[in-house]
């Protein structure tokens, strides 16, 4: 067959050559023709379809290439034929999206669509995470920096985050605990005692029913060492740390051994599990027992002790975003006057003044930012899919409203109140979706967005 085919269309070359001597012209027009027939027919190996159909598109194309611009001279000799797509062996077959398909994807689409409304939205099992740090940076955009580089404020007190010293100091050369809590956990802490007249250090209490079981179970279980003068440190410092026992027996034993050295004139305070003990006799009623879980909150009942005493000018030293939120938050009711944050990765440190944040966001607005933060996700609640820190940010300055129902949730959980500013949050939900809507409800977004996809699906 293929022979057959081959004398055909060289067959109709000859053809056009003999018209080619007849007009005594030889347009790129039917030279490309002779060729196209001759390569799609040929050397491509045309499917079943185009092999069947060749000869009829080729004696048909040739047709109207001798009537149109010779005869009935409609049409240029010279215009540029169009190239033949004729299906062949290698090309792929093209598959229709059948309806059932299409409809399937359109669901997934909403699917999608609504899970970006609810702030529990969950992956197998797992909380939405985002990234908290961004909130500090748009709460620091609010005040200039108090220190340019690493210049640190005039202080009277200062308050550490012990764990986060604990895995920031690795074991070092230090061959036992002793050693360790000497040589370099209690020289850092003296360093301090030079721009300061008090040092507090809050150490985190690790519960059984805690809601940060989830996330610390992710981080793995490490190896038991019990916590001695005498014992040797393991190599393994994280693995070490991963243990809660280990880091139970570690702080009580850190704290022990930085309160019993003499400070005097100058004074330290430190957590004990729920009790808190001091470097001189005094009376700590007021932070004593203490049941708070994390040491961000712990700090700030520091915080509350140091503006009762003598110091007015106060600065904590952490790196989570947590405790800029609750500091903001609760600046008013712990009497704080001058209070600071300093923010430490890595080589860059930040000073922030969040007596100075306060002042530009306003007291409403301030003691609002606790209930925001958690709505909008953190450690223990979900964040929004596809909706970080920045989006509820600037949903919240578009929509001034809500920020009277962040206050209420912020520092009671009365189930009237709830009930009374549920509008207002489901709005705000809305509007971080989709900020030119005119609901304010999910539900009802919900509905107006499927009709806008069906509509585009029509379209």
């Amino acid at each position: 067959m293929a022979d057959e085919t081959y004398r055909k269309v060289a067959g109709t070359c000859s053809f056009t050559r003999n018209t080619h001597r007849a007009t005594g012209r030889r347009s790129s027009r039917t030279k490309s023709l002779s060729w196209s027939l001759f390569h799609a027919t040929v050397t491509k190996y045309p499917s079943e379809d185009s092999q069947k159909n060749v000869k009829a598109i080729g004696e048909q194309q040739y047709q109207e290439l001798v009537e149109n611009p010779l005869e009935k001279r409609t049409v240029s000799l010279f215009e540029t034929i169009k190239k033949n797509k004729l299906a062949l062996f290698r090309t792929p077959k093209t598959k229709e999206t059948s309806k059932r398909k299409m409809q399937l994807n359109s669901i997934k689409q909403d699917c999608a669509m609504f899970a970006q409304l609810y702030t529990s939205c969950q992956v197998r099992g797992a909380l939405c995470t985002g990234t908290k740090s961004t909130l500090v940076d748009r709460l620091e955009a609010l005040t200039p920096s108090v220190a340019t580089g690493n210049v640190c404020p005039c202080i009277d007190a200062i308050i550490l985050d012990g764990a986060a010293i604990v895995n920031f100091f690795k074991q070092a050369n230090c061959k036992t605990f002793a050693a360790y809590a000497h040589d370099l956990f209690i020289k850092y802490v003296k360093s301090h005692l030079c721009s300061a007249q008090r040092i507090d250090i809050a150490w985190d209490n690790y519960l059984e029913d805690s809601l940060k079981a989830n996330t610390r179970s992710r981080r793995g279980e490490g190896v038991r060492r019990s916590v001695l003068p005498d014992t040797r440190i393991p190599k393994n410092w994280s693995s070490f740390l991963r243990n809660e026992t280990n880091k139970t027996e570690l702080f009580a034993f850190l704290a022990e051994q930085v309160t019993n050295l003499d400070y005097s004139p100058k004074e330290l305070v430190s957590t004990y599990s729920q009790e808190v003990k001091a470097s001189s006799a005094r009376d700590l009623c007021t932070i004593s027992p203490c049941f708070q879980e994390e040491a961000n909150t712990r700090m700030l009942l520091h915080a509350a002790d140091c503006f009762k005493d003598v110091h007015k000018r106060v600065m904590i030293k952490t790196v989570d975003t947590d405790v800029l939120v609750i500091a903001v938050s609760l600046f008013h009711k712990i009497g704080a006057e001058k209070l600071w944050l300093e923010f430490s990765t890595g080589k860059h440190t930040r000073y922030i003044s969040v007596h100075g944040i306060v002042h530009a966001l306003g007291t409403e607005k301030a003691e609002s930012l606790i209930a925001f933060h958690a709505l909008t996700g953190f450690d223990q609640t979900s964040f929004f899919s596809g909706r970080e820190k920045v989006t509820a940010w600037e949903t919240c300055k578009l929509f001034p409203e809500v920020t009277a129902s962040f206050k209420a949730l912020s520092y009671t959980l009365d189930q009237r109140i709830i009930f009374d500013v549920l509008p207002s949050l489901e709005w705000f939900v809305v509007l971080m979706s989709d900020r030119t809507s005119t609901t304010g409800s999910v539900k009802k977004q919900g509905s107006t967005s499927l009709q806008r996809k069906e509509e585009q699906l029509v379209l």
